[in-house]
Parts: structure tokens; C-alpha cells; sequence
């Protein structure tokens, strides 16, 4: 486990390429929207870092009845090598 603050893409793509993290298993309950938006951001980065292979995003509370724009993990990591 790597702590971190989810504050930009290119600090966690740094921390995914310095620790050479193959798979990221996102635990996070997105409630709020910071949660939300880091949660994003650590998709982003773990799609711009060459050694990620995988990703799997939180499910916690995920209304999958929602249109995508509810719900972007879903489409924004089936666009990636990630999924």
C-alpha cells in the first residue's frame, strides 16, 4: 500500500512508475465529489504510467442504471488498456 494525497495526475503517474505498480485496485467509496475527481485522477494516471497493466476502479456504491456521464470509470477505463 502506497499513500498518497491524490492531489495531480502527474504525482501519482510518478508514484505508479517509481514503485513499478502492475495492477491499481482503487478501494475508494466515492461519495463526494473530491473522492470522485481523485479517483479519476489516479484512472488517468494509471493509464499514462507504462507499467500499469490493470486497473480495477472502486464499486462501492455504483448505480450502474446511471448514464455513463454519471459514471465515468466505467466508459473512461473501457477506452484504456486497463480494463
Amino acid at each position: 500500500m502506497i499513500v498518497t494525497q491524490y492531489a495531480t495526475e502527474e504525482e501519482l503517474e510518478e508514484i505508479l512508475q517509481k514503485h513499478k505498480i502492475h495492477t491499481v485496485v482503487s478501494t475508494m467509496n466515492p461519495p463526494t465529489r473530491e473522492v470522485h475527481d481523485a479517483q479519476l485522477r489516479l484512472i488517468r494516471a494509471a493509464a499514462k504510467a507504462d507499467v500499469v497493466k490493470r486497473f480495477v476502479p472502486s464499486e462501492y456504491a455504483i448505480d450502474y442504471n446511471m448514464p455513463d456521464r454519471f459514471c465515468p470509470p466505467v466508459p473512461m477505463l473501457s477506452k484504456s488498456t486497463l480494463f
